[in-house]
């Protein structure tokens, strides 16, 4: 069954200019996929990231996973504008669920 990564990932422009990352850390989800990119495996990252567990990973790849699959041509523009919202200070307090759901209209 597929993680619900809704649980485990934020966004908030006071952490990492607005960049994903997982709940109670400051772990960027981009950190976790880069390093299964690299070969690393689940433990690997957990113990450079003792913070994180199992299904935080699991939650970071389904949600980079989603992204991906709602990108088109002009979903990358998109997700560029949103993001340089979300670089604008606190003037927007949106979270992950909050911003997806703009890409998709």
């Amino acid at each position: 069954m597929r993680i619900n990564w809704r649980k485990f990932i934020g966004v908030d422009p006071d952490v990492h200019h607005g960049e994903p990352f997982i709940k109670g850390t400051r772990v960027p989800v981009s950190v976790i996929v880069g390093s299964v990119a690299d070969g690393m495996t689940f433990d690997e990252i957990i113990n450079s990231y003792p913070q994180l567990k199992k299904e935080s990973v699991r939650a970071a790849l389904a949600y980079a996973a989603d992204i991906l699959h709602e990108m088109n041509d002009d979903g990358w523009d998109r997700l560029m504008e949103i993001r340089k919202k979300l670089g604008k200070g606190r003037k927007n307090k949106k979270n992950s669920v909050e911003i997806l759901s703009e890409m998709r209209r």
